[in-house]
């Protein structure tokens, strides 16, 4: 039977967002927000299915409600109205388990692996230029630094550029997440992977997520390598680990990020401590329905007479911060959201266990990634960035279409799930 032109449509812009999305936003926003308009057109003429019946249709919706409810409680509605484009990057998780609900499960393995190798070479891609990027630039930088010294231009008084300064928050957590998914399907050798190139993502992606030196996606990673170990049964992971950190450990940048955590615990900083302690409560008390979708400023942090990190207008915390912009109501449609995202993925990963060895590779790494990314978000508020936001929504894509996948086994899948 002829597939209609708006499947296939998806699955090859899902492909190259797979692709380009570690790569940079520009690169891989585009092919969601065409997903996304292809999805509005294929629902609306039938093609692909009721969306009612998809299996992440409640929870979403019930998270629009309460973003456009927030909108007229909120502070700035204007701002996020503006902003709520955003949730047309839902179609991804929402349509396309639908997709694969219409294809046989040969042909779905097979898309799912496609989707999972395209990711994993856009994030080795992006790991490689970062390995060189990231050192040039700051031997770049200490040139001009001290040709500036040499010319008069600086003086000893001015701060050296820091080689933390070359990093950023987006890119260490998709190579958090590459590590979890390479790391799986190598581990229990998954077919259709071969084992150098897990082994070459695993590679560049730890040295360029040590190079990014942000420890929020250093804990998630290592916590993500962790449960590996202990789900597939494999200690000399954890051993290999530990010999990982130790030799990290005589890296004198090493030593002094992770000496730096002290900073944290005091509210001088103006980091996670004073937000958690004195802003958050704060605002919760001042805005108990919530500021509206998008909408907080630095000046809402900053009035609370203690030190704010310049320009943060965000609380370092996924489910603090949506509790803040959204209210109750958004806070309990985002947990649900959420939890029913990791009931699917871990189902998923189960029902492969048993009944579909083949894929109990991508099953796992889909869960340990999905569970990497929140993590990350207990010290981040990574829900709120766009590229985070699109990984999140692709994993959770992945992970609920390989649920409707493998319904296609003997139903002991799932009545023992």
């Amino acid at each position: 039977m002829k597939r209609a032109w708006e499947s296939r449509s998806l699955e090859i812009l899902l492909l190259i967002h797979a692709a380009l999305l570690p790569i940079s936003i520009a690169a891989g926003q585009i092919w969601a927000y065409l997903f996304a308009l292809i999805a509005i057109i294929g629902c609306g003429r039938g093609s692909l299915g009721s969306v009612t019946r998809a299996p992440l249709f409640t929870v979403l919706a019930l998270f629009a409600v309460a973003v456009f409810a927030s909108l007229f409680v909120g502070v700035r509605p204007s701002l996020g109205l503006h902003k709520t484009d955003r949730l047309l990057l839902l179609a991804v998780p929402l349509v396309f388990p639908l997709l694969l609900g219409k294809r046989d499960a040969t042909t779905s393995e097979v898309l799912l692996r496609k989707l999972i190798l395209l990711f994993l070479i856009g994030c080795a891609s992006k790991a490689a230029y970062d390995c060189v990027r990231i050192p040039v630039s700051h031997l770049l930088e200490l040139r001009a630094y001290h040709a500036g010294l040499s010319a008069g231009a600086l003086t000893t008084s001015d701060v050296p550029p820091s080689l933390f300064d070359a990093g950023n928050m987006r890119d260490p957590q998709f190579y958090a997440i590459a590590i979890a998914l390479a790391l799986a399907l190598w581990l229990v050798r998954a077919p259709g992977f071969r084992p150098l190139f897990l082994l070459a993502v695993l590679a560049v992606a730890a040295l360029a997520l040590l190079l990014h030196f942000k420890r929020g996606a250093w804990f998630s990673a290592v916590a993500a390598v962790l449960v590996l170990s202990l789900l597939t049964n494999r200690r000399r992971v954890v051993v290999l680990l530990l010999a990982l950190g130790i030799a990290a450990s005589f890296v004198p940048s090493v030593r002094a990020r992770v000496g730096q955590l002290r900073d944290e615990f005091s509210v001088r900083s103006g980091g996670r401590y004073s937000l958690w302690t004195h802003v958050a409560p704060a605002l919760f008390e001042e805005y108990p329905l919530g500021m509206g979708w998008r909408s907080v400023l630095h000046e809402d942090m900053a009035k609370h007479r203690v030190p704010v990190q310049k320009k943060l207008n965000h609380l370092h915390n996924n489910a603090m911060q949506v509790r803040l912009e959204l209210g109750w109501l958004g806070e309990v449609s985002w947990l649900l959201w959420m939890g029913v995202g990791f009931v699917y993925l871990t189902r998923a990963w189960r029902c492969a266990e048993r009944q579909w060895p083949s894929y109990r590779g991508p099953a796992l790494g889909l869960l340990v990634a999905f569970l990497t990314l929140h993590l990350n978000g207990l010290v981040e508020y990574n829900f709120g960035d766009g590229e985070i936001f699109m990984l999140m929504n692709l994993i959770l894509a992945l992970g609920v279409a390989g649920w409707v996948m493998l319904r296609q086994p003997p139903d002991s899948c799932l009545d023992s799930a």
